[in-house]
């Protein structure tokens, strides 16, 4: 049985000219990985490289119908706009548990509706996802104020897959900060004054103070993302130097296979 008991595709809900639909591919699968070992040359083997998800295909099955065949055909017309449009759309699925979890898909592949009657027909879509990952609709925040040189907190990430898409939000007063989470750190180098608010973006891997770019201020290590939060409760450390009444905030959208 699906886990998810229904769809939306571009904010429309497929069950407004569909029925019956159903999950082609395994509902809670693990993407392929992408990459190869590396070949050196007189040497038995290869020397490992990790590997990276690749993009993913999510298939759902479903039926058009209606009481005659000019109620298909306008049913039809719906889908095909729908699937039609170009580039990537938001596909949302509703849990066994309630819970709601998008993805950016789109359609690339032919859409062939396999008439069974003059009143109804089948067919099978497929969606393309260039990251691969499910995405809570919810956000994860933790905040916690920094009274000390070094404040350490636990930042827990709920989802399946380690996170590398938070965003991190440090109010001054508070110099040279500096956030590690397990072996990956983000710092900036500079001061972040009482009042101003420095918000870092791992995904997009910018940061701005107040509005302003401060990107080349940015180190971190550890990691090509700028941080990354392990599954599971993580111990994050916040250092730096002028500390005074200031707030860190680490926010995230929880990503599941």
């Amino acid at each position: 049985m699906p886990l998810s008991s229904s769809w939306t595709f571009d904010g429309v809900s497929l069950e407004t000219a569909a029925h019956n639909i159903r999950l082609l591919s395994p509902d809670e699968m693990v993407p392929a990985r992408r990459g190869r070992n590396v070949v050196i040359p007189g040497r038995v083997g290869s020397l490992h490289r990790t590997k990276v998800f690749s993009d993913r295909v999510i298939a759902l099955e479903m039926w058009v119908t209606g009481q005659t065949a000019a109620a298909m055909q306008s049913d039809l017309e719906t889908l095909q706009k729908l699937f039609g449009s170009a580039g990537e759309r938001e596909l949302r699925r509703i849990m066994a548990n309630g819970s709601i979890r998008r993805i950016d898909a789109e359609v690339v592949n032919a859409v062939t509706f396999k008439p069974r009657t003059e009143s109804f027909a089948t067919f099978i879509v497929e969606f393309l996802c260039a990251y691969p990952f499910w995405s809570s609709c919810a956000i994860w925040e933790c905040e916690v104020g920094i009274s000390d040189a070094t404040t350490t907190f636990t930042v827990d990430n709920r989802g399946t897959v380690e996170n590398d898409r938070a965003t991190v939000i440090i109010e001054g007063a508070i110099t040279d900060p500096k956030l590690a989470i397990g072996d990956t750190w983000v710092k900036y180098t500079g001061t972040v004054a009482s009042g101003e608010t420095l918000t870092i973006d791992v995904d997009a891997f910018t940061a701005d103070l107040d509005g302003t770019d401060v990107t080349d201020k940015i180190t971190h290590g550890g990691a090509v993302a700028w941080l990354v939060l392990p599954t599971g409760a993580n111990t994050a450390t916040l250092t730096g130097t002028g500390v005074s009444g200031a707030r860190v905030e680490v926010r995230f959208n929880a990503l599941y296979f």
